[in-house]
Order: C-alpha cells, then structure tokens, then sequence
C-alpha cells in the first residue's frame, strides 16, 4: 500500500508479483490483481490492465467492485472508440439507469440512432441518468440542426433538481439561438452560466461568447463590459490576445488612442502581426 500510494510503481508491481508467486491462495490475491491493474492503466498498459480487470470480476463475490470496474473500462473503450469492447462491458452491469445510458450512448456511434433515443427516452425521468439521457437526445437534435426540439430537452435538463449538465445544456442552447441569429436570446443563455452557475467550467468561454453576441447586436459598449471581464479573469486563455485586440479597436473607434495605448503595447508582446495591424494610430 506504501508503494502504491506514492506512486512507486514499479516496485509496488516488484512486491504484488512477488506475493502471487509466493502466496497464489492468498486471500489478498483480488486486493493485489486490482491494484495491479491500475497500475497498468496508470503506466498506459492497457492490454495488461484488461486481464488483471477481468481475473478480479471473475473472482470476487462485490457486487460494487465488479459495477466499478465494468464502469471503468467501458469509459476507456467508449473513449477510444472500440465500441464492441465498450458493449461488452456494458453487458457485464445489472440492470441499471446507468447500463442503459451506456447501451444509448454506444447505439448512438454505431449508427442505431433510433434504438439509442428509445433508451434515453426510457429513463428521462430518472434520478440518477435522467439529465444526462435528456442532454444526449438534445445534442442528436442540435446535430440535426433541429435547434427547437434541442432546446426543448435541454431546458429539461436545466429544470432537474440537481445535475452537472446544467451548465452544458445552457450553453448548447445559447449555440443553438446563435445558429438562428438570436443573439439576444443566445445573451440570456450564456448570462445563466455566468450568474447562476459560479463555479462553472464553462464560465470562461460563455463569458467571450457574450460579448462576442453583443457585438453582432451593435451593443458595443455592453461587448466592452465583458471584453474587460475576460481580459481581467482569463490572461492565460488561448483567446486572451483575441480580447486584447478586441479593446485595442473599441477604443479606436472611439477616436481614444490614450486609453487603447497599454493594450496596444501589450498586444505587441502577445501578438506582433495582429499589433501591426493598429500601429498607424500610435505614431
């Protein structure tokens, strides 16, 4: 265990290989097989890992170590795009909101489509999954470009009491309004990330998609207020130089070459060709 908790693999795989050699009856021999197991995974031997995976579910009597483990390497096979491995696994679990999720979402990348939405749609009121089936069937529809019927189960999803789509489903309808040229109504969607969901992955990206649609509104000063916003929260975002930019010209447009000096100075260290681009306004 002191091996294994400070990531001293390979010597932790030393002792484990040790103790099955020595002591092939041990009790301890599922213990030891499913902590070699993650180790494979961790050192990216996957094969290895597989077969140590499949000894432990074929030997222990855990109901909760055997869902854990099918849970886990169907996640990796879905991942890695072998679906039949993924389906296999699948098999493996009890009847669960959860097996059917799975079945769902492997009928979804192998051309059952229909198939898959009927088990999504089996389990939409579900505690545990609902949200997540109801995310899936309006991501089938957004793909379709059948923005309303999208829209339509992902506010479903905002509605549950308590799911970690929330954030997911706002923006994708926040996307689905853009596509149609509803910046206005895009703005409320993303303004839901940004006020109601704090702690939000999603905070950086709905906070550069509205100004982004404030712009397209010819609300330039509103753009500005989350222009600035972005610029003072997210300086290592890959889109941060984009934002800089973005003052630098809502400036100049307003003839204040003053204020849009430092921002111009800094987009030259960011990005020199942009910086050129405004290099006649501060001569």
């Amino acid at each position: 265990n002191i091996t294994y908790e400070n990531k001293l693999y390979d010597l932790c795989l030393q002792y484990i290989k040790m103790m099955l050699s020595d002591y092939p009856k041990t009790e301890y021999a599922e213990d030891a097989i499913y902590y070699m197991s993650n180790i494979y995974m961790e050192k990216n031997q996957f094969d290895d890992a597989v077969k140590g995976y499949e000894q432990v579910v074929n030997m222990t009597t855990k109901k909760e170590l055997k869902e854990s483990i099918s849970a886990k390497l169907i996640t990796d096979y879905y991942n890695k795009g072998d679906y039949a491995n993924a389906m296999k696994w699948t098999d493996k679990l009890p009847p669960s909101s959860m097996k059917t999720l799975w079945i769902g979402l492997v009928y979804m990348k192998t051309g059952k489509q229909n198939d898959a939405l009927k088990r999504f749609e089996s389990i939409a009121n579900d505690a545990d999954n609902g949200d997540k089936a109801l995310f899936y069937i309006g991501d089938y529809y957004f793909d379709k470009k059948q923005y309303e019927k999208a829209r339509s189960y992902y506010s479903k999803v905002i509605e549950f009491s308590v799911s970690e789509f929330k954030d997911d489903a706002a923006l994708k309808s926040a996307y689905s309004y853009e596509n149609e040229g509803n910046y206005q109504k895009a703005v409320v969607m993303l303004m839901r990330i940004k006020l109601l969901y704090e702690n939000s992955s999603l905070q950086e990206i709905a906070t550069l998609k509205i100004a982004e649609d404030y712009e397209k509104l010819n609300d330039i000063d509103n753009a500005y207020k989350y222009y600035i916003d972005f610029y003072n929260k997210y300086k290592n975002s890959q889109y941060y130089s984009g934002m800089v930019e973005r003052i630098v010209i809502y400036y100049l447009n307003k003839q204040d070459s003053k204020s849009a000096a430092p921002y111009y100075e800094e987009l030259m260290k960011l990005n020199k060709e942009r910086a050129d681009v405004y290099k006649k306004y501060f001569n």
